[in-house]
């Protein structure tokens, strides 16, 4: 469909204007474009919820996905054990059936 000008499509029927919001990311990725989670956090508000674990579980989730560090430099990164890694990565693993 064309549209003109005037802010018309040519059927008539008026373009909805909308207001668009920045690309802002979220605590996980400083864009949406870049993040690496495999859905949005805001697609799953339940899975996400904001608490403190699941912040950090998603931390450590981006950061075994887009770096190359080992699981004992993600642990110190994130001042947890190497085994909360290990367990995110099983889980992570398990549901992308990887």
């Amino acid at each position: 469909m064309k549209v003109n000008n005037v802010g018309w499509f040519q059927n008539g029927t008026p373009i909805v204007h909308i207001n668009y919001q920045p690309d802002t990311g979220c605590e996980i990725a400083p864009s949406c474009l870049n993040c690496p989670l495999p859905q949005c956090r805001y697609d799953e508000p339940h899975r996400y919820s904001g608490s403190k674990h699941s912040v950090r579980r998603s931390r450590i989730l981006a950061l075994l996905l887009n770096t190359t560090d080992t699981i004992d430099e993600i642990a110190i990164a994130c001042d947890v054990t190497p085994r909360t890694v290990y367990r995110i990565q099983a889980n992570h693993l398990k549901h992308t059936n990887v």
